[in-house]
């Protein structure tokens, strides 16, 4: 894989600003070429009239302001749920997992808002999407030097091409219960979710004046569900565990967070999203977090 070290503001500008076009494609990953059948998802396809069309699917459907609005009780009745558990536990005096419950009501929110729905317990779709996320950004020896790939030494292709059939089969699966008719319709009253979105966009062109030029299949719906879903849930699930750590090491911060608590929201209520942008110390600690664990 040729790679170039860019060292110095002016050769940066050059490569991100003037010449930004001819270096906007992304390198090939072996892991990722089976995991999104070919990058026909969004993260690692090149640059070009399907990137720019699927981003602004993604932006329009998933990422807008108005979506994530729409959203909103999604995230707040998870969050009760939570809250209620971390309660329950404590009054019991017993101990609580708090990154694996703070993974389950990522993976219950991210469910609901692409698919309007919960997934199944008995769909092993959370250690897909684990091993996805560990796949896409592994060592791969095979991706540096070339002849070596056919030799799979890491097993990464025989762990890429198991991963990308099971999260495939259960799109499949819903991608099959949509045609039929037979989803559940019972939480998508409000909004449309992501999957049917795309879902209705199945076997038409991306550009109507132009029916010739790219038809969405399958593949190409599947490959984005991964992406989306793989970075909706592994990016929130690694900020908020990070977050809580930094907390704990760091006593004096919790106390200073928490009296902001207590002066902007008081003790007799929960923490609303209309109160997010009155917590400035809040702001400063998630910042810091992310400056720390980037």
């Amino acid at each position: 894989m040729p790679t170039i070290v860019v060292s110095s503001p002016e050769a940066a500008e050059l490569f991100l600003k003037v010449h930004d076009v001819i270096f906007a494609g992304m390198p090939k990953v072996q892991s990722v070429d089976y995991l999104t059948r070919g990058a026909k998802g969004l993260a690692f396809t090149q640059y070009g009239f399907y990137w720019r069309t699927v981003r602004k699917w993604c932006i329009l459907h998933l990422l807008s302001a108005s979506k994530v609005e729409c959203f909103a009780h999604v995230r707040k009745a998870e969050m009760v749920s939570l809250v209620e558990s971390v309660r329950k536990t404590a009054a019991e005096g017993k101990t609580l997992n708090l990154s694996q419950q703070v993974g389950k009501v990522v993976e219950v929110i991210m469910s609901r808002v692409i698919f309007g729905r919960c997934m199944d317990d008995n769909i092993e779709f959370k250690p897909l999407i684990e091993e996805t996320v560990h796949l896409a950004g592994v060592f791969n020896l095979s991706d540096y030097v070339p002849f070596l790939a056919p030799f799979d030494l890491q097993e990464i292709k025989r762990r890429s091409k198991r991963t990308s059939n099971g999260l495939h089969a259960i799109f499949d699966k819903l991608i099959d219960e949509h045609e039929q008719g037979s989803t559940n319709t019972e939480e998508r009253n409000s909004y449309t979710d992501f999957f049917h979105v795309m879902v209705s966009l199945l076997n038409k062109p991306m550009n109507p004046t132009d029916k010739e030029q790219y038809i969405i299949g399958r593949e190409n719906i599947k490959a984005i569900l991964v992406e989306m879903v793989a970075a909706s849930f592994d990016t929130t699930t690694t900020a908020i565990e990070w977050t809580l750590s930094e907390l704990l090491r760091h006593p004096r911060v919790m106390a200073d967070l928490q009296q902001e608590l207590e002066t902007v929201v008081g003790r007799n209520r929960m923490v609303e999203e209309s109160d997010i942008p009155k917590l400035t110390y809040l702001h400063m600690v998630v910042k810091e977090s992310f400056r720390l664990h980037p």
